[in-house]
């Protein structure tokens, strides 16, 4: 999942969000130096991360992809699952997707001087453009898979997916519809296994 859905499944813990949201920045056993609200943060990532990507209704949304930008299409899944998220918003959340986006950047800058060199270097960009709310656009998609394809070592062309996307909307949206929830459970049983019993 993406940085939306990461911070949505962390809880009200602003720690275990800030080590939920800069999971992917943090390697290996790296997590052991931060304190235990953000290292297990840091756990919960990994553990969205795994049973998304073992999950067979979200492989059904990368084969739609595959042809297109090959491996990559993991990464450009989560993006458009962040996507859904936003329009289906009011199904999961009783917080105004404004207000918990607002929240999001007050704690990542809030904890700025623990973020890693490289979510450093993002955070502001990320901020200032707003890409969080700008997933909800096909502008925003299209700005933010082209970001990723001129950091990628090899250029991938992912923008390309995005017609894939207008053209099999309604497929791409159910098996989100169908795939969150699943994960919202999981991650229920995650957090008891982690002691972070509070509520999503």
């Amino acid at each position: 999942m993406n940085f939306l859905a990461h911070a949505y499944l962390s809880g009200n813990n602003e720690k275990v969000l800030l080590g939920n949201f800069m999971g992917d920045f943090i390697k290996g056993k790296q997590y052991k130096d931060y304190e235990i609200a953000i290292a297990k943060g840091v756990l919960l990532h990994r553990e969205i991360d795994q049973f998304t990507d073992n999950n067979k209704i979200v492989l059904q949304s990368k084969i739609r992809l595959r042809k297109a930008i090959s491996h990559y299409a993991g990464v450009v899944v989560d993006i458009f699952y962040d996507h859904f998220l936003i329009h289906q918003w009011e199904s999961f959340s009783t917080i105004t997707l404004k207000n918990f986006i607002s929240n999001i950047y007050n704690v990542v800058e809030k904890y700025d001087h623990l973020l890693p060199a490289a979510a450093k270097t993002m955070i502001p960009f990320m901020i200032e453009q707003d890409w969080l709310l700008g997933y909800g656009q096909i502008e925003g998609l299209t700005r933010s898979l082209r970001g990723i394809s001129k950091r990628s070592r090899f250029h991938p062309p992912l923008i390309d997916t995005i017609p894939i996307l207008q053209n099999d909307y309604a497929s791409f949206e159910a098996e989100f519809m169908t795939f969150f929830p699943q994960l919202i459970r999981h991650v229920e049983n995650i957090k008891q296994e982690l002691g972070l019993t509070e509520d999503l």
